[in-house]
């Protein structure tokens, strides 16, 4: 973990400034690509629009280091595969028909080595066909891995007997005794106090965050509460804890558009029929590196979050 921690510091595309910016460039992309008025640059049947927005996101995803930008890469390709589809069904095939017996004669002329009438008719054969030239033409266009089947046999093969059912014996003595009870497996005494210690140390950060947000006009930043300076261990149970009020819908995490990595913790707000808004779920990375940097960038002296005694 630690070497690929150090191999990502060595990348400059691995930084949370230059992160931020690939996101801008993905944003960007997707916005150009759902106007109304650039449609018609990728529905055509002439446009390159497809190709090239196609060119330019290749080129992006080279520097993609975080799974944000992963999925940002992944919804421009959806909306271009959406254009291709739509294009594919624009262009005008004409009244194009295949006809099977015409392109059984074509195979013919071009593979076949028929013979004449008369010597068919002395020698009792038919002319031979080139499948093997045939094959190779046709591998050109085919990906699939061959697979072994059998050709030859009997087509009209009966199916099996169904196997006969093997009745059991009761044995004598098997039947459990009326006065044995079943008893619910125990919880061992540990897992039991493990659950109640997670359990208060989630409620004990509610009400820490509680205070906090009432103290800065109900909106707090998502790392500097989570983060511990003292402590890189504390910090990710902190980020452990928090994110139990989060799926229970005490707390609601938003994101701006000018700071993405950067998440600002609130109270949940609810819509006008009373009713919360769609949880959604993400991934958290915090590395030892960005641990340091994160407390660098916010000058944190002391937690906001106090350490349990």
């Amino acid at each position: 973990m630690a070497e690929a921690a150090e191999d990502s510091g060595n990348d400059e595309w691995a930084s949370p400034s230059n992160r931020g910016l690939m996101t801008g460039q993905y944003r960007n992309v997707l916005s150009d690509l759902s106007r109304p008025e650039t449609r018609q640059d990728y529905t055509r049947p002439e446009a390159r629009g497809i190709e090239n927005s196609l060119s330019d996101i290749s080129d992006l995803f080279t520097k993609v280091r975080d799974t944000r930008a992963s999925y940002l890469d992944a919804q421009a390709l959806k909306v271009l595969t959406n254009y291709a589809g739509e294009r594919l069904d624009a262009i005008k095939t004409g009244p194009c028909t295949f006809d099977p017996s015409v392109f059984a004669e074509k195979l013919i002329s071009r593979y076949g080595d028929r013979l004449d009438d008369d010597n068919e008719e002395e020698n009792g054969q038919e002319g031979s066909f080139d499948w093997l030239a045939l094959g190779k033409k046709v591998e050109e266009f085919s990906y699939p891995v061959p697979v072994m089947t059998h050709l030859y046999g009997s087509l009209d093969v009966p199916p099996p007997p169904a196997p006969k059912k093997r009745e059991r014996k009761q044995k004598i003595g098997s039947m459990p005794d009326s006065s044995q009870k079943t008893v619910p497996t125990q919880v061992a005494r540990g897992e039991e106090e493990q659950i109640e210690g997670t359990t208060r140390e989630v409620e004990r950060i509610h009400r820490v965050l509680l205070d906090v947000l009432r103290d800065n006009d109900g909106v707090v930043s998502y790392w500097q509460f989570v983060l511990d300076p003292d402590s890189f261990t504390r910090t990710i149970e902190n980020v452990f804890h928090l994110s139990f009020l989060v799926k229970e819908g005490h707390v609601a995490i938003i994101e701006t558009e000018d700071y993405p990595l950067f998440p600002w913790l609130t109270l949940p707000e609810e819509d006008s029929d009373g009713a919360m808004h769609t949880k959604k779920q993400a991934i958290v990375t915090l590395t030892m590196k960005k641990w340091r940097e994160l407390k660098e960038a916010f000058d944190l002296k002391e937690p906001l979050i106090p350490p349990r005694h």
